[in-house]
């Protein structure tokens, strides 16, 4: 925190020097704190005495390690690294570090060095070598510090790709004081021990289950998904599926040739690549497989075998970063090896599991890459934020030169295991609901016993996702820096959570087709992005030029173009901005721009107003060049201690935009229709109508009406907001305004819609089941209602989610259990239509009996005399007999809903998974059938068919006509390579049975 004062008090001089020594041993046989350097910053580390770290100089081996330390009671666990010939032990007690040979029972002479482990202050591991890295300054050579230290030994290389320097230390108790003195010299760029540190892994056979490609809102894993949570890229292929020349390099545990890995060929599109410990090419080691499936989320073929990737033509390069105990330095050789080797796309599924380390060694490294990989237009490089349900985001996805990628769920929410914080970029989907379908190693080797694997997730499955997408854009438009690249993705990404950048979702959810739209200039490519990432203790709090002027609370980044600051060409106005502090006062810069050629682009002759450094308003003036008309963009920065840049993302500080309109010196004053439209404050039939503020706008004028109805105006009103009387629960409703201005009245503004409904104050009676651990209501959909849930202790109140349904229509509620069928439950559906607080015998809408977690459906006719509004739904579900709507029972569970009940003309989207109907007796299930691959090229398959005997199946076309029939189908896969591309249906009879099933036939 860059505002910490530490004031320190001297110690008292009358201590004896008998208690400074007693002091001084009891606090190094706790901990000694010590720091390296990284980051121009002093990283604090503590010495645990619980674990060393052992180097041999005599070669050990796995076995003889095991069968000596298996048994001994002191020690808590170890690690042996056979490559490094490193020993990592914990202790159950403190040790004395030179007394572990004699302990262990080893040789002194096997032991090559010996130290403590170091913590950083959230407790992730840091273990010395004997080996320092650094980066000269220019000007600055070896001798130049061979001078400097005349003490140390010190032996000099270069390490690989000649980019850093090695120092080998003798003593490794010498390591870490010498790192810092030699970085406190002043005649290195930055100097840090070469640490061991423990990398973490941030962990279809049928693409219609790959919903982060294409989510139609398909059940998957008994997980039913919200439409269109996914990456639209069926959509992005109508523009490109990649280019075979662009490479994206899969930093993991290795990538090898696969069959969903090939060109059209037949040539495995995975290079020769790289392993920094070994020097290999790769590859995987016997254990690795998760840098396969990664590889299969950004690049599988499209191949009609297995699953798909986002970007099928482009080159995987992989590069092992799993193989032993890599050190730093190690790990920076890998983004080197991909500068070196060309790669558009750097995906890292993996990183160090702490929120405080850094490590400059690899911050330049990437760095590097960014800067300069791809001839100098720079490669994107993605890190997956961390598994760890943390609010902060993990080490290196935290860098702001890399995107940081979280997941979100097929339902749309933020997995609850995805890190995320002021650091997180970018979401993309994963598991948290259901698994992500992708290409396994071949044979055994990997996940499962089979190519490919249905369980993938974590951040390490939506990193590859934002990766792909990554490599689409650079192959589509290979000109695009690596910075305008990252803006197109972060501004195109579909916003979710609160307004704008937040901690849950970053910019939101990554958008192929809309970041493929923007680039091809069908959308602009935007504004750049410019924020702060704290506003604990300061921000603008107002903003005024001319006669416009704004008061606003704290945010990292304000979009304020809605409102239009209406400036004629020509004239000079005044500016000011005053800072808002929620403490104390900091020195702050302020700055602004206006973007002048409407270029989207802020250039250095459009900053038109600075000020610093000041903690209090500071105002000037601000000239408009005559000759300028339209609207364009005006950009307001205030940082803390130095000026802002005007695409800049920094720590202290906030960023508002705003809309300028420019008009002709003398003319009148145009006039903008009003946004920010808003309803509120539902009690007794009123309603408090809202917009924005227009500064030129005289009064204005205000209509509404039913949904689709006539409209009802009201004119000339001088304030921006209206209350109005009369409304009916559960209707929707449409207003909009217009501003009326000297020289003319504008444009009614875009129609605002919302329903008229209230709460109610009714108290309920409890219901609960005594024991849920056993079976729980796991779904319940109704409209557009859907909840997903796990065991809630036997009551759940989800009343803040809400369905609607309407007067005498029939609706169909959907609902599951978990987690196993091996229990007959009741369910009881309950809708209070008198909204009277009572769940009447009348108001049972739905009960049956079941044995199934498969998703089951009940109907049931809404009243057309119920009463409008809100009202309360309950579910519940009980052990092999009926449930009193009030009360405890022994084994079940119950969940409370909200629904809106609606007259019979309001429209709403009803979401109808594939469900078997639950009756009032036992039912049976068995799977949906499912065709794949649909769209289909060649050979069309059903899965979930159970065949006893031969069957009958036809193809039909469009037009009803049978184009293939075959009278003993037997489950062989169908040829449809000869058929026209277009839609058809595919009939399967089973004696008097018939099942339709539609698909689609490409030319691929």
């Amino acid at each position: 925190m860059h505002r910490l004062q530490v004031q320190w008090e001297s110690i008292p001089p009358k201590i004896t020097v008998l208690t400074s020594i007693l002091l001084l041993n009891v606090f190094l046989l706790s901990a000694q704190s010590d720091y390296y350097w990284s980051n121009e910053q002093k990283i604090t580390l503590v010495e645990s005495r619980k674990a060393v770290s052992i180097e041999f100089a005599e070669k050990q081996n796995s076995a003889s390690i095991q069968s000596k330390l298996n048994s001994n009671k002191a020690i808590q666990s170890f690690e042996f690294q056979a490559a490094a010939q490193r020993l990592l032990l914990h202790f159950e007690e403190k040790v004395e570090k030179e007394k572990v040979a004699n302990l262990l029972d080893f040789k002194e002479s096997e032991i090559k060095h010996i130290s403590y482990v170091q913590e950083l202050k959230d407790g992730f591991e840091l273990w010395l070598t004997a080996k320092i890295v650094l980066e000269m300054k220019r000007g600055s050579r070896w001798t130049d510090l061979a001078r400097a230290f005349p003490d140390q030994n010190l032996k000099f290389s270069k390490g690989e790709f000649d980019a850093y320097t090695i120092i080998e230390v003798a003593q490794i108790k010498d390591v870490l004081p010498l790192a810092n003195r030699i970085k406190e010299s002043g005649l290195v760029e930055w100097c840090h021990p070469d640490f061991y540190a423990k990398k973490t892994k941030h962990n279809d056979p049928f693409y219609p289950d790959q919903f982060q490609l294409n989510n139609t809102g398909q059940v998957v894993d008994r997980i039913r998904g919200v439409n269109d949570i996914d990456c639209n890229a069926p959509e992005a292929w109508t523009i490109t599926k990649g280019e075979e020349s662009l490479i994206v390099a899969v930093i993991d545990d290795g990538v090898e040739d696969h069959e969903d890995l090939l060109d059209a060929t037949g040539t495995s599109r995975v290079l020769e690549g790289y392993t920094p410990f070994t020097n290999g090419n790769g590859r995987p080691n016997r254990d690795g497989a998760h840098g396969q499936s990664c590889a299969g989320i950004i690049a599988a073929s499209h191949n009609e075998v297995g699953v798909r990737g986002i970007a099928p033509a482009v080159q995987i390069l992989p590069i092992n970063i799993f193989a032993g105990a890599e050190t730093i330095a190690q790990i920076a050789n890998a983004f080197n090896f991909a500068r070196i080797n060309n790669a558009a796309v750097l995906s890292n599924s993996w990183g160090y599991s702490t929120c405080e380390g850094r490590f400059d060694a690899i911050d330049r490294a990437i760095a590097n890459v960014v800067s300069n990989g791809r001839n100098g237009k720079g490669s994107l490089v993605t890190f997956a934020a961390g598994n760890s349900y943390a609010n902060c985001v993990e080490y290196p996805a935290n860098l702001e030169s890399v995107m940081g990628v979280g997941a979100v769920t097929n339902r749309g929410l933020r997995s609850d295991y995805s890190n995320y914080g002021r650091t997180l970029d970018i979401v993309a989907p994963s598991n948290g609901a259901s698994g992500v379908r992708t290409i396994d190693r071949m044979g055994q080797a990997g996940y499962a016993n089979g190519n490919y694997t249905g369980n993938f997730g974590g951040t390490s499955a939506a990193c590859p996702v934002v990766s792909g997408v990554a490599a689409l854009l650079l192959s589509a438009f290979p000109d695009l820096t690596a910075t305008q690249a990252t803006t197109i993705l972060l501004n195109t990404a579909n916003d979710m959570g609160v307004a704008g950048k937040d901690n849950e979702y970053g910019f939101g959810r990554v958008d192929a087709y809309a970041a493929l739209l923007a680039a091809a200039g069908n959308e602009s490519f935007g504004y750049c992005n410019a924020q702060g990432q704290s506003v604990e203790d300061e921000w603008i709090g107002g903003f005024a030029l001319g006669d416009y002027s704004n008061s606003s609370n704290a945010r990292t980044y304000s979009d304020f173009t809605d409102e239009i600051i209406t400036l004629e060409a020509g004239n000079t106005y005044p500016i000011s901005i005053t800072p808002n502090y929620s403490g104390q006062a900091y020195p702050d810069a302020f700055r602004v721009w206006i973007d002048f050629d409407q270029n989207e682009s802020f250039e250095a002759n459009e900053l038109v107003f600075e000020a610093g450094l000041a903690n209090a308003t500071v105002t000037g003036t601000v000239t408009i060049p005559a000759g300028l008309s339209g609207e364009t963009r005006l950009r307001v920065a205030m940082k803390y201690e130095a000026f802002p840049e005007a695409c800049e993302v920094f720590e202290y500080g906030e960023v508002e935009d705003y809309t300028v309109r420019f008009q002709a010196g003398g003319s009148g004053i145009n006039c903008d229709a009003p946004g920010n439209l808003n309803a509120f404050n539902f009690e007794n039939n009123n309603a408090t109508l809202t917009w924005a503020n227009i500064a030129s706008a005289q009064t204005y004028d205000v209509r509404i009406r039913l949904n689709g109805g006539d409209w009802i105006a009201f004119e000339d009103l001088v304030e921006n907001e209206i209350i109005l009387t009369n409304f009916e629960l559960g209707i929707l409703y449409e207003f909009a305004v217009r501003s009326n201005c000297a020289d003319g009245s504008s444009t009614y503004s875009t129609i605002y819609t919302f329903e008229y409904n209230t709460a109610t104050e009714n108290e309920y009676c409890a219901a609960n089941g005594a024991a849920s651990q056993y079976q729980w209501i796991d779904l319940v959909e109704l409209n557009e209602l859907s909840n997903p849930s796990g065991d809630e202790g036997g009551y759940a109140d989800f009343t803040d989610l809400t369905a609607s349904i309407q007067r005498g229509k029939t609706e169909q509620i959907y609902i599951s259990k978990g987690p196993n069928t091996n229990y007959l439950f009741d369910w009881n559906i309950y809708i209070d239509y008198n909204q009277n607080g009572i769940f009447e015998a009348a108001e049972l809408v739905v009960k049956g009996a079941s044995e199934s977690n498969e998703v089951l459906y009940g109907e049931f006719d809404v009243p057309s005399n119920a009463l409008l509004g809100k009202t309360r739904l309950r579910v519940l579900m009980k052990y092999e007999e009926d449930a009193s709507p009030c009360g405890e029972f022994e084994y079940g569970e119950v969940e409370d809903y909200s629904v809106i009940v609606q007259s019979a003309s309001t429209n709403h989207q009803s979401n109808k998974p594939s469900a078997t109907a639950l009756s009032a007796s036992r039912i049976g299930q068995t799977p949906d059938l499912v065709l794949f691959p649909n769209p289909v090229a060649d050979y069309l398959h059903i899965k979930n068919l159970v065949l006893g005997e031969a069957t009958a199946i036809q193809i039909l076309n469009n037009n009803g006509q049978v184009v293939f029939e075959q009278a003993d189908w037997v489950g062989e896969a169908i040829s449809v390579e000869n058929l026209p591309t277009g839609n058809y249906n595919l009939l399967l009879y089973a004696g008097e049975e018939k099942q339709v099933l539609p698909f689609v036939k490409t030319g691929e």
